[in-house]
Formats: structure tokens, sequence, C-alpha cells
């Protein structure tokens, strides 16, 4: 995946976000936000995504296991994945 938003947003309770792959997103990789409950996060990759590779605003959320990469050095999504779709939208002039 890559874009300047955020790769993966979930609100909901007792998902299941397993062996994914999350890469050069540019609002956080994974976001459980402040109403999400009981949500298994486990054995997933997550590379360069920026601010951060997870982002857990939730309650009791499971977060097992995961394989946390940074960004190398110019390797930040903007520099990987060029303009890509909303980056216009997210730009500021």
């Amino acid at each position: 995946m890559c874009n300047n938003r955020t790769g993966v947003s979930n609100s909901g309770q007792f998902g299941t976000f397993l062996n994914n792959e999350i890469s050069y997103n540019g609002n956080s990789g994974l976001t459980l936000g402040s109403t999400s409950v009981g949500n298994l996060v486990m054995d997933n990759l997550l590379v360069c995504n920026i601010p951060g590779n997870i982002t857990d605003s939730g309650t009791d959320n499971n977060i097992l296991n995961n394989m946390q990469k940074p960004c190398e050095p110019c390797e930040a999504p903007s520099v990987v994945c060029g303009q890509c779709a909303g980056a216009a939208e997210n730009s500021t002039n």
C-alpha cells in the first residue's frame, strides 16, 4: 500500500488484523480509533509509515508479535511513492 493517508483505520470492536503488510503510508500504517475495542493486531509487517506504524487510541486492543521497520534514509512514503493518489488533497502550497 502506498498513500498519503492512513493505511488501515478501524473504529470497530473485536476485529482481527493478521499477517498483513502495511507499508509507506503518510498518516500512520494502522490506526485503532477511540471507539475501537478488543481488536487483535498480530503478526503484521509494518514498514515506513509516518508518523508511526501503529496508533492505538482504543481500549483493550491486543497488539502482538508485529514486526515494525522504520524508514531507511531517503525512504519516506513521498520519496518511495512519488505523488500518490490523494497527494494533491493533502499538500499545502
